[in-house]
């Protein structure tokens, strides 16, 4: 992804800018990998891996949709796609086809999971962050 720099700009903008702060976040937790280790790979080679359904769902959450069909307003919307240095989105299909056999598949389980181990890790790395800061304010103090 390119580094985002933000500036005041009379110029006309993606009214997905916003995506970019949530896809930022996403990549620097490593959601993908940690979603593709989960999930494991598609059933077939050229299929979409389970990390890419569920951060278009995630996107399409943020961007406020309200239904599957509305990740054609992602697909269309080629500045943002290029912004993120995206390979194409499933359809709203795929995606619905994806989530059906996510739910014969343990699916939420798998979910859960992953949603566990980041914040399990956010825990972590802020309790560690807390004491260092803590510790400087003793020893300078």
């Amino acid at each position: 992804m390119r580094p985002i720099k933000i500036e005041k700009s009379e110029e006309r903008i993606t009214r997905r800018s916003g995506l970019l702060i949530v896809n930022e976040l996403i990549k620097r937790i490593e959601l993908a990998k940690r979603i593709d280790k989960e999930f494991g790979k598609p059933g077939s080679n050229r299929g979409f891996k389970a990390s890419k359904f569920i951060i278009s769902i995630i996107s399409m959450f943020h961007d406020g949709a309200t239904r599957l069909q509305d990740i054609r307003h992602l697909m269309e919307d080629r500045f943002y796609q290029g912004l993120l240095e995206m390979d194409g989105l499933p359809s709203s299909d795929a995606i619905g086809d994806w989530l059906r056999r996510q739910g014969e598949n343990e699916g939420e389980i798998k979910i859960q999971r992953t949603n566990g181990a980041i914040f399990q890790e956010t825990i972590t790395s802020g309790e560690s962050e807390r004491r260092e800061i803590y510790s400087k304010t003793i020893s300078t103090g």
